[in-house]
């Protein structure tokens, strides 16, 4: 659908340790070793349902381990899935990581989804997280198992500091999409709007934005710009398409739109407005009308 911004939570994915709320024993941890001289060699895993940003953080804490300079040299990411064989372990990662940094920093190797590996594979990272040279980070992230267990063998679990990610608190919910609403022009979120939001999404923030994007125009207002980003996606997507006689028609029912938008905007300026979110509604109608089959 038109109203789904897929762009959004790539938009406000946190970028630092202390945009990561919830996960204040995590942020402890790593911020207790940065600069340590002693701290030599580690092995994280993050354990917990989607959503809840077990791989947002992963990638926060390697930019901050591997130099930013060298970060193509010295951090690699792989999809769990892609390690079938442990032939991809004993040879082409456990060759990258014994190299040294091209920086001054560290060599950071991320497997996202680490449960998709098969068997053989997960197992020889056993000897590799052992052995491995100093500065060398592994950051494991995973979905439990249907029965609510960690899906390694205790061994190879033993060799990381394990982190759960339980569901986002409602707070922590509740402060992220206020701060998408602010940065989208959609004005304060009422409280039991919020509410039913974060019952629905049960901590999965990449749902609750989702939720949110839908249910914005319950704030009863919304600012200008969030008309003049629905009009220029319009525009985007369905004004360049070869035109027939249905979008000849929602084109000009676009202009109609826009006109009255600068009708309000030379009225109400930018304050928030109800005119505003009937507006954006009204391309959105368009959209979905040129969608339909």
């Amino acid at each position: 659908m038109f109203y789904r911004n897929p762009e959004l939570y790539e938009k406000y994915r946190p970028q630092t340790l202390d945009e990561l709320v919830g996960r204040e024993s995590l942020v402890n941890y790593i911020k207790s070793h940065l600069g340590d001289p002693n701290y030599g060699r580690d092995a994280l895993m993050f354990v917990g349902e989607s959503g809840t940003g077990k791989t947002t953080t992963a990638r926060i804490i390697g930019s901050l381990y591997a130099d930013q300079d060298t970060a193509a040299f010295d951090y690699r990411e792989f999809p769990g899935a892609r390690i079938g064989t442990i032939d991809i372990v004993r040879e082409d990662i456990s060759y990258w990581i014994r190299t040294y940094p091209m920086g001054k920093k560290w060599k950071v190797l991320v497997i996202d989804e680490a449960q998709g590996m098969s068997q053989p594979a997960k197992e020889a990272f056993l000897d590799l997280i052992e052995n491995s040279p100093e500065h060398r980070l592994f950051i494991f992230t995973a979905t439990r198992t249907a029965e609510g267990k960690i899906p390694f063998s205790k061994p190879l679990t033993s060799r990381f500091k394990v982190f759960p990610f339980d569901p986002l608190p409602a707070w922590a919910v509740a402060t992220f999409l206020q701060r998408v609403a602010a940065g989208e022009g959609w004005g304060t979120v009422p409280s039991d709007v919020i509410q039913t939001i974060i019952l629905e999404a049960q901590g999965n923030l990449r749902n609750a934005i989702q939720m949110l994007e839908m249910r914005r125009f319950e704030t009863g207002t919304v600012l200008p710009q969030a008309v003049m980003d629905a009009f220029q996606r319009f525009k985007t997507i369905y004004g360049k398409k070869e035109p027939d006689d249905q979008r000849v028609q929602a084109l000009r029912t676009c202009g109609v739109l826009w006109k009255r938008f600068q009708d309000e905007l030379a009225r109400g300026g930018s304050a928030p407005s109800t005119a505003y979110g009937e507006i954006v509604q009204g391309f959105e109608a368009l959209a979905r009308t040129l969608e339909a089959p």
